[in-house]
């Protein structure tokens, strides 16, 4: 069997390599921030809002579901960390409850102290590409991922070494 020069095995070879370059820079943040969807702007008592995110410089959002155990865990610390939040006039933080019922939604979001935007359509949940609960992202006012950051608060860290790991690490770095 002789040897069968095709003229267009590079042009094949460069195609597949830049859609697999584009599926692959599409869901990973290495070539660049991804940008995080709009947030519901539907809040719990059926009223709308402004996105307290759009005037901060950075903002911390955070994704949780009614039924998950670490997202129950972890509403005593995100209510104390939005203490500790406001009181910073360059941060902002988010909290959108989704994947579930409505009801639910509703229970939950009214334990959190944040601003709280039902996820009822769960277009922020697939927008966002949220893998699992509870879910955490910091961002800038362009809506820019900055980074990803650790949402499950319950375990054996006190809770004052979260507040302090999550202002060392996400909030006073410039």
């Amino acid at each position: 069997m002789a040897y069968r020069n095709d003229k267009n095995l590079p042009v094949i070879i460069v195609t597949v390599l830049a859609f697999a370059f584009v599926l692959f820079a599409r869901n990973s943040t290495l070539f660049g921030s991804k940008i995080l969807p709009t947030a519901p702007r539907l809040a719990p008592n059926g009223s709308y809002i402004n996105d307290p995110c759009f005037v901060k410089k950075k903002c911390l959002v955070f994704y949780l579901a009614p039924w998950c155990p670490h997202c129950e865990g972890s509403i005593s610390f995100l209510n104390g960390l939005f203490q500790r939040v406001q009181r910073k006039s360059d941060l902002g933080m988010l909290i959108v409850v989704g994947m579930d019922e409505k009801q639910n939604l509703i229970q939950m979001a009214n334990r959190l102290d944040s601003t709280v935007v039902l996820d009822e359509d769960r277009k922020f949940d697939r927008e966002a590409n949220v893998r699992g609960v509870p879910a955490g992202w910091l961002i800038d006012q362009n809506r820019n991922i900055l980074d990803k950051i650790p949402a499950s608060m319950s375990g054996g860290t006190g809770e004052e070494d979260l507040y302090k790991y999550y202002f060392e690490h996400y909030v006073d770095v410039q």
